[in-house]
């Protein structure tokens, strides 16, 4: 129907309204015609009144500034919309990469003009995911709308279809695929050459030796790979490798060590490496001699591998650059102590980093660290522990740790030391002694202050009248929850003591993490304060008090990859 002037539609319903009020009135039968005419009239002004409307919107959205972008930016705007990162409404464990199609067809559905912008722009439909239900038809249709971009494909099933893409790997720039040894196709994608490929996630369902070459030795562009259930070594090679994640992988001898080792030392590029329960079903294995340098490599993962894998790697692997290595829940050692022990003078990682100018050590519950840092590279590490520290095998785990950390690091030339504990194992202060005594070197000292050791604690370390640690110490400064009974006088008397024994301070600071003491405390008068009727300043050259919203003294925060493409 033609479009309706106003003027019409006033006319109709005028006469609508007279011909509705004499069917009210009257007694016409529901079924005459007279009453069916009026019905129908009605449709034709419902129908005229829609069309309406939609030409105005028509008109209105033409007019609005969105509409009038040109296809260019539009398509700009949809890549954004579709790059931007997830939330938890995209979120399906079996199918990662669906959120996309979503996001797309979403745009897709707004207007005619947007859709007509989409279906022109090749980028937007380099995003391929197959799944088992997907159609040939609708996979090459998409593949025809991608002209010659890069192309980002997800593979979780739908096998026969694979051969369409074997015109278009050597455009393939992100691949991630769950791979059936069993099935050819899936073996002839792999076989296939893939020269711009950057990313890749391989999967194998289930445990194997399953073994090949991929894509020929034509991937020399590949920069991160996400291994599941395989291993590329011994017969993959990967120059501008940078980032590598495998899960899963069950070695077979030393042999296979030797091929892992040669496959990280052709990877001269590697900045990181994640092995997530790697490991051999046998615990007799010799470790290799091989020691390879990492020049590159800054992050160093190991989660529940079996304690071989972690020995040699630790040993081997030699650290050229600041690097953190994080280490949790080795599989293969009956004690704890044995995960402590990988710490040894013979650590490749530790090399470089055996005379540290600043060091920073975290006792904790269920974790130990530290940091060991000169001018040029520093080395972050973190024990992770599943157990109790009351556990009878794990009560003097944290002594072991210190005395371990004195056993492996040079201490002589240390400036700058932070030690944060906090932990129920019982730890001897004496260590922590041992710890100061080391670093007579160390200028400036952060102290981090627990309700499990205070002031008792840090007084038997700080305040040995035999020796006075710390000899060169300039800055001490005290971090943490103070006992809501006691305020910092116990600080500040061990400050005093020092200067009294001729090693005075030029500056204390207490801060104090959500303080529950008054903290008008914060706000005194340092100039005029006394202790004992001793006034502070008279015995160092500063005095801070301070209250903070959190504690900087948290552990170390490991940031990796986490083998998404």
């Amino acid at each position: 129907m033609s479009l309706l002037s106003a003027r019409t539609v006033e006319v109709l319903m005028a006469q609508l309204l007279v011909e509705t009020r004499n069917l009210r009135t009257s007694s016409v039968d529901r079924d005459s015609p007279r009453r069916h005419a009026a019905i129908a009239l009605l449709d034709q002004v419902v129908g005229g009144l829609f069309e309406t409307i939609a030409n105005v919107q028509t008109v209105h959205n033409s007019l609005c500034a969105i509409n009038r972008l040109p296809p260019e930016v539009l398509c700009a705007i949809f890549s954004a919309v579709l790059a931007a990162p997830k939330d938890e409404h995209d979120e399906d464990p079996y199918f990662p990469d669906s959120y996309l199609d979503h996001r797309l067809y979403t745009l897709l559905a707004v207007c005619r003009l947007w859709m007509d912008a989409a279906l022109n722009c090749p980028t937007l439909w380099a995003n391929l995911i197959v799944y088992e239900a997907s159609s040939r038809e609708v996979l090459e249709h998409k593949l025809a709308r991608t002209g010659v971009v890069p192309l980002r494909v997800s593979l979780y099933g739908g096998s026969r279809l694979w051969s369409c893409l074997a015109g278009v790997m050597p455009r393939i720039q992100c691949l991630h695929t769950i791979i059936n040894p069993m099935l050819q196709e899936h073996l002839d994608l792999l076989d296939s050459p893939a020269p711009s490929l950057e990313r890749l996630c391989l999967e194998v369902p289930t445990r194997g030796d399953f073994r090949s070459v991929l894509f020929q030795s034509q991937a020399l562009h590949l920069q991160r790979l996400s291994l599941n259930r395989h291993a590329p070594w011994p017969s993959n090679r990967f120059p501008n490798l940078t980032h590598l994640y495998v899960r899963d992988w069950c070695g077979y001898g030393s042999q296979d060590l030797d091929h892992f080792l040669e496959f990280l030392q052709e990877s001269p590029k590697l900045e990181e490496m994640i092995l997530e329960r790697a490991g051999y079903p046998g615990s007799t294995l010799e470790s290799t001699s091989r020691s390879i340098e990492m020049p590159c490599l800054r992050s160093l993962i190991l989660r529940e591998c079996h304690s071989i894998i972690v020995s040699v790697v630790l040993e081997r692997l030699q650290l050229l650059e600041s690097a953190t290595v994080q280490i949790s829940r080795i599989r293969g050692f009956t004690t704890a102590w044995e995960t402590i022990s990988q710490l040894s003078p013979e650590a490749g990682f530790l090399q470089r980093s055996r005379e540290p100018t600043a060091l920073s050590i975290w006792v904790l519950d269920d974790r130990f660290s530290f940091k060991s840092s000169d001018s040029t590279r520093s080395v972050t590490v973190d024990i992770g522990f599943d157990f109790h520290p009351e556990d009878k095998d794990c009560r003097h785990l944290a002594d072991m740790f210190i005395m371990r950390l004195l056993n492996v690091l040079s201490l002589g030339a240390v400036r700058d030391l932070t030690i944060h504990v906090d932990t129920l194992a019982p730890l001897q202060p004496e260590l922590i002694l041992f710890i100061l005594l080391s670093t007579n070197a160390a200028t400036n000292c952060t102290i981090g202050i627990s309700q499990r050791q205070g002031r008792k604690f840090w007084r038997a370390c700080l305040g040995s009248e035999k020796v006075v640690p710390l000899p060169c110490l300039q800055s001490l400064r005290f971090v943490g929850k103070f006992a809501s009974s006691q305020k910092p006088w116990w600080a500040v008397g061990i400050a005093i003591g020092r200067a009294k024994r001729g090693y005075r301070l030029h500056g204390l600071q207490c801060s104090m993490v959500s303080p529950l003491t008054d903290p008008a405390i914060i706000h005194w008068n340092t100039d005029t304060l006394k202790i004992g009727g001793q006034r502070a300043l008279d015995f160092m050259d500063n005095l801070r008090f301070e209250a903070l919203d959190g504690n900087p003294l948290g552990p170390p925060c490991v940031e990796y990859w986490d083998g998404a493409v």
